[in-house]
């Protein structure tokens, strides 16, 4: 019993010098920072409340100096090129992840015209590719092509994975990205 309150004295009187350990350090900031990645999505299945969906990377140059500098030196552009067919060069990076997807995820569509782009679910993208519209969304794609015709970016969480996402990284949303 005098070891325990000896130990509890002890413990206030540091704690009121000044002198208890410090706080440990702040993350930095690229731990906490939300991934954005750029890909074809393979597959989006059911996964308890939620989606498993399977993201193929891609990397996607600009026709700036960098990328056309990256396209000569690592993808066969040839020496001297000045830009890209339509401004952007989409190249596969041979690389599938898994993610889980909130069934309310929002989900940006590329739209019938250039002025609408609708906010949709996980669940209603999930319909779509399965010929369903729900929502009755104007898209540029149809339903059962609306996988496969764009490509997506992806905003993932930096949390760690869950039971609750099925030890999975989870997707915080997604947007459908236009190319021809």
């Amino acid at each position: 019993m005098r070891i325990a309150f000896a130990l509890v004295a002890t413990a206030a009187v540091l704690a009121s010098s000044g002198d208890a350990v410090a706080a440990s350090p702040p993350e930095p900031w690229y731990v906490t920072a939300p991934q954005v990645q750029f890909g074809v999505i393979r597959s989006l299945q059911p996964l308890g409340p939620g989606y498993e969906l399977r993201f193929a990377l891609y990397l996607r140059l600009v026709a700036d100096r960098t990328g056309v500098d990256a396209c000569i030196a690592d993808f066969g552009c040839a020496p001297g090129t000045k830009g890209f067919p339509d401004d952007t060069l989409y190249e596969p990076l041979h690389v599938t992840l898994t993610y889980f997807v909130p069934a309310t995820a929002p989900v940006t569509l590329v739209g019938s015209s250039v002025s609408t782009n609708p906010v949709a679910t996980a669940r209603t993208l999930y319909a779509l590719a399965h010929g369903r519209n729900p929502a009755h969304l104007h898209l540029f794609a149809g339903a059962h092509d609306v996988l496969k015709e764009f490509a997506f970016y992806l905003e993932v969480s930096p949390a760690f994975p869950t039971q609750k996402t099925f030890h999975l990284e989870s997707v915080e949303r997604m947007a459908q990205v236009f190319h021809p």
